[in-house]
């Protein structure tokens, strides 16, 4: 293939992709596309705007808590904004999700990087799908401002004092001290500060939640969300009822609560997707003590 012809055949790929369609064979999916910009180009501090049409059949409705958040993703790239749109659809709902990320990276050369997938869970009607934004990579360059090449121009040698018997005695010092403190806290840490895990952290703010006024379907359905984020704080990614022997095959310390997390899931079904009025509301204490049963085993692992 000669230079030109290939330069054409890139370019046009490079306009193509931008509007690229998801592949899916489940046929509760109507419609799934994402649209992205360029993949090349850019320089520290830029940002980059992705857009995700998805429609599902009903009753299927996009699970809040898999929505992504403003958070930092690795150490050079962060999601700056999230803005999230949903209308009913053909039989069903659709959403667009326009994720702003911006990128802190400046590299020597020309780089590759790659934004990861991002996990969408729906649910509905006793049915739980998940929908996968696919990786998206791109080019990053250094960046070289106006008149840089002034910088490059030879200087005149000049002699510095040398700090190195100081600098090697004080990064020492400073390695000893790492290692001391670490080891210091996988003994004594979590005695001394308390573990506190994802179960732990949920009842804090359950119990925070329910000092506020008379018992309600709003607040029952606060304490439910905050308990379901436990859960996939712990999985690490988005996480349903039917996925249950998988985690505790994964996190064997929960088996023996699993019970109170069935009893959970089911609860939680019924309050989200079940008819209004079919159904007494969960109690204040029946989470309480769902909840305290879970912390008391994940304490288990934390010792």
């Amino acid at each position: 293939m000669s230079k030109p012809i290939f330069t054409s055949f890139v370019i046009a790929l490079l306009l193509i992709l931008p509007f690229a369609s998801v592949a899916s064979g489940d046929e509760r999916i109507l419609n799934f596309e994402v649209e992205t910009p360029r993949s090349f180009g850019y320089v520290i501090g830029d940002e980059i705007v992705h857009e995700a049409r998805i429609a599902v059949k009903a009753p299927l409705l996009l699970v809040p808590d898999t929505i992504p958040q403003r958070e930092k993703v690795s150490d050079w790239l962060t999601v700056k904004k999230v803005e999230v749109r949903e209308r009913d659809g053909n039989g069903g709902r659709a959403y667009t999700l326009r994720i702003t990320y911006q990128i802190f990276h400046e590299p020597d050369q020309l780089e590759w990087l790659t934004i990861p997938e991002r996990k969408l869970g729906f649910a509905g009607g006793g049915d739980a799908l998940e929908a996968v934004i696919p990786a998206w990579s791109f080019t990053v360059m250094p960046f070289v401002p106006e008149g840089a090449d002034e910088f490059a121009k030879d200087r005149p040698a000049m002699a510095v004092p040398t700090l190195w018997p100081l600098v090697r005695f004080a990064t020492f010092t400073a390695i000893f001290l790492g290692l001391a403190l670490t080891l210091f806290y996988r003994k004594w840490g979590r005695i001394l500060f308390g573990y506190r895990g994802s179960f732990a952290r949920a009842e804090r703010d359950i119990r925070r939640m329910l000092r506020d006024g008379a018992w309600s379907e709003t607040q029952e359905k606060e304490a439910l969300k905050r308990l379901h984020r436990a859960f996939n704080e712990t999985a690490e990614r988005p996480f349903f009822a039917h996925q249950l022997p998988e985690f505790l095959g994964a996190f064997p310390w929960f088996r023996t609560e699993e019970r109170a997390a069935k009893e959970f899931f089911n609860e939680s079904e019924r309050a989200f997707f079940g008819i209004s009025g079919d159904r007494a509301p969960v109690s204040r204490q029946s989470i309480l003590d769902t909840v305290r049963l879970l912390k008391r085993a994940e304490r288990r692992r934390g010792r």
